[in-house]
């Protein structure tokens, strides 16, 4: 089965004929280093998301307690922000933010070990598209907020697209 890349006839070029296989893309497809980096994004996913939604509980329950007790105003204020404080520790909220935190950054990291590494060829730049398409959609709320606003396996992608059309390309 032929296919036609139709970005490059967009981008002016002629248009590359790639042979695809017919056969549904899997895991062995990739790369052994490939496959792994998937792997540990796909962990490190699991584990943000768990903890985001440990984080929002949290930070819910403690809504609730600051509906249920308003700051005053005035010279109350210094005690109630140290009541405050002592039961956003009781309800778990700094400890789930730390975990939070820990688990977005092995996150981001997993998504920038899978940046680099390139694409030998389209079977395994079609299965790094589909990573960034469900590991970087900016439409997910807790995927937006861990992003840190760049979304490095979609970039890598484009590049490795680039790189895989160019025959004069030293890698190619």
């Amino acid at each position: 089965m032929n296919m036609v890349l139709g970005s490059a006839a967009l981008a002016g070029s002629n248009a590359i004929p790639m042979e695809a296989k017919a056969a549904p893309l899997g895991p062995e497809d990739a790369s052994p280093e490939l496959r792994a980096a998937v792997l540990r994004l796909q962990e490190a996913h699991d584990i943000m998301k768990q903890a985001t939604e440990a984080l929002d509980a949290a930070g819910a329950r403690r809504k609730e307690w600051m509906k249920k007790h308003p700051a005053p105003s005035g010279r109350a204020y210094r005690k109630w922000e140290r009541w405050d404080e002592r039961v956003s520790k009781s309800l778990g909220v700094y400890d789930r933010y730390h975990e939070y935190d820990s688990a977005r950054q092995a996150f981001n990291l997993a998504r920038v070990a899978v940046a680099n590494i390139e694409a030998r060829d389209q079977r395994e730049l079609v299965l790094k598209c589909c990573v960034a398409a469900i590991y970087e959609d900016g439409k997910q709320r807790y995927l937006r907020r861990a992003m840190e606003g760049c979304q490095v396996i979609s970039v890598s992608a484009t590049w490795d697209t680039a790189r895989l059309l160019d025959p004069t390309h030293p890698r190619h």
